[in-house]
């Protein structure tokens, strides 16, 4: 593919699991502020911020599918950490 300036253009896409975290984390808007806050963009930096905001110890060397699979595993855990709001249902008294 080339690119506007007429040089070649390489488009990477995120696997889904990244994806889906990623839809997950928009959810919650206390981690939103975190993640906006963190000096570091990397994404594996972020990814580790999502975790200890689920309060999940992560240490050593991960490859990219020990990657994937935390992700899946903090989405999992985010869509449980999510907040229910619960209203009253108002009756008329007429």
């Amino acid at each position: 593919m080339i690119g506007p300036n007429g040089k070649s253009l390489t488009l990477e896409i995120f696997p889904q699991q990244v994806l889906d975290l990623h839809t997950e984390v928009r959810k919650h808007p206390d981690l939103m502020r975190k993640l906006h806050d963190q000096e570091n963009k990397d994404v594996y930096i972020q990814i580790l911020e999502v975790a200890t905001h689920c309060e999940i110890a992560v240490a050593g060397t991960f490859t990219h599918a020990d990657m994937l699979n935390l992700c899946e595993m903090l989405t999992k855990k985010l869509y449980a950490m999510r907040s229910i709001l619960v209203l009253p249902v108002s009756s008329s008294l007429n």
